[in-house]
């Protein structure tokens, strides 16, 4: 039964090799593939996206027609209030595109090979896809509502500005709400979500990091752990 083969759920290896499956030292080739369709498809989109038009921009749109392309998929605050049909397509199309061969880097092998997924080997694709998006849309929507108000009231804030004057793109926000579910659905989650909120904090105030990025981040680890609160999930059966 999947159960002798797994063991409980709180004796489970938290972080996986990207080869192997849970209960199993390791597995085929199909095996690892089909336990991890999103990673599979996620990496193999954003290195394309990256092999046919480069790496995008957070402001310069306007230098060829590639980074104008790519910034038409990346997050602007303001187009919320101005197209927001644009705005809530951004909230799916940034999440694969990056601004530099360290931002992808960063979400590839953090992220996805890490954090990603394992997740998706535990507790399966259709939750990890959903805790994905899902943290991009919410998170995509209160930043913006957040800014877009306090222009109202603040216009000339440099803080409120600056989330304006750039746009917002990457995988990061997904697989950080990922890291805020660990810490609810596994015994050993929460030294993950220390790590992760350890290094946003070193990110910030010793490598100086911009304190939006670092927020960003952070309240999505809060929405991974509320979301599991509201929605627990068992480990997937792998026979």
């Amino acid at each position: 039964m999947a159960q002798s083969k797994l063991g409980t759920h709180q004796e489970r290896t938290i972080l996986l090799w990207p080869w192997s499956i849970p209960g199993h030292k390791k597995a085929s080739l199909k095996g690892v593939l089909w336990s991890r369709k999103y990673s599979s498809f996620y990496l193999m989109i954003s290195w394309t996206l990256v092999a046919l038009f480069g790496f995008a921009s957070n402001r310069d749109c306007d230098t060829s027609w590639q980074l104008s392309l790519l910034c038409d998929q990346a997050i602007w605050l303001i187009k919320l209030k101005t197209e927001p049909l644009t705005f809530m397509q951004s909230l799916i199309t940034s999440a694969w595109i990056h601004n530099g061969l360290e931002h992808l880097l960063f979400v590839t092998f953090f992220g996805v090979i890490l954090i990603v997924q394992s997740f998706e080997a535990h507790y399966g694709t259709r939750r990890t896809v959903l805790i994905f998006f899902a943290s991009h849309t919410l998170i995509g929507i209160t930043y913006a509502l957040i800014f877009n108000i306090g222009l109202t009231w603040w216009p000339d804030s440099t803080f409120i500005g600056y989330g304006f004057e750039r746009n917002w793109m990457g995988g990061s926000v997904g697989f950080f709400a990922l890291i805020g579910a660990f810490s609810v659905l596994h015994q050993k989650g929460w030294i993950l979500f220390i790590t992760a909120a350890a290094f946003e904090l070193i990110n910030h105030f010793v490598l100086g990091t911009s304190i939006h990025i670092s927020m960003i981040h952070l309240l999505c680890l809060l929405y991974g752990i509320l979301f599991s609160r509201w929605n627990p999930l068992p480990p997937k059966n792998i026979d």
